[in-house]
């Protein structure tokens, strides 16, 4: 320690290398990968289900979520042995870039759309005092897990210097434009009772519809293995990915069952 520290700061630089503090990061931090894993693959499965239900061709389906699931595993179990490491992305990356910004135009596009034609909107937040407080809770809640990467500490090592100030000018950016854009206008375009998966709201062309909940699936396989390939080596990933999928299967059971009773 340099001199002149004072003996807070000496207890307090013993307390971040103990090694109890070790094991405590790297549950948090195993959990988070594995809720933000599963979340990847609830979101892609839902997206093809979607897509395909909305095509003409398996209009009349009858596979649940759980196949949709499973599915998408599959395809997160071919694209990791496909594109083992980070540096075997380069292409993707580029097309994760075009897959984003589709989505947002075409989705803006046609929530504007739609929210000229809905005369019908109600913004009335329903339900009794404790209930408002506590779904308010639920949504900040959702809010802050969505907008804020799980890989803050290994992004703040990439981004250029000064590292703090440029991660504060970005997730203020995203809390305030991302915040208004996204949620504001879709608030707007439909009311409270909005679905927490936008793009089930849409109107417009089937193809429209087809193609955007496409781009969702795919950026979930692209943005799920940038958010686990630098944590695990390539075998253990794979165990994730297969202890992720029957979580999500397991999760999506127990949700049906809860309805049916």
């Amino acid at each position: 320690m340099a001199k002149g520290s004072s003996d807070t700061e000496i207890l307090w630089a013993f307390f971040l290398v103990r090694k109890e503090l070790f094991y405590i990061t790297w549950v948090f931090q195993f959990l988070t990968l594995l809720l933000g894993n599963m979340g990847f693959i609830l979101l892609g499965g839902r997206a093809l289900k979607v897509a395909l239900e909305i095509s003409s061709e398996f209009s009349n389906s009858p596979l649940r979520l759980q196949y949709f699931i499973i599915i998408t595993g599959a395809a997160f179990f071919l694209y990791s042995f496909a594109v083992p490491t980070m540096s075997a992305m380069r292409r993707w990356l580029g097309i994760s870039t075009i897959l984003t910004f589709t989505y947002i135009v075409i989705l803006l596009v046609v929530l504007v759309k739609d929210g000229k034609s809905n005369d019908n909107r109600d913004y009335k937040i329903r339900g009794s005092k404790v209930s408002k407080v506590f779904n308010g809770f639920g949504a900040v809640s959702a809010i802050i897990v969505c907008n804020t990467s799980g890989l803050l500490l290994e992004i703040q090592s990439t981004l250029r210097s000064p590292a703090i100030k440029s991660m504060r000018k970005a997730l203020c950016l995203q809390y305030s434009v991302g915040l208004v854009v996204y949620y504001g206008a879709s608030i707007w375009a439909y009311g409270s009772t909005v679905s927490e998966y936008l793009p089930t709201e849409l109107s417009g062309p089937k193809w429209v519809k087809v193609l955007i909940n496409l781009a969702v699936f795919v950026q979930s396989i692209i943005s799920q293995h940038i958010f686990d390939a630098k944590a695990f080596e390539k075998k253990f990933f794979e165990m994730f990915n297969f202890l992720t999928i029957i979580s999500s299967e397991k999760y999506i059971v127990n949700i049906d069952e809860d309805r049916s009773e």
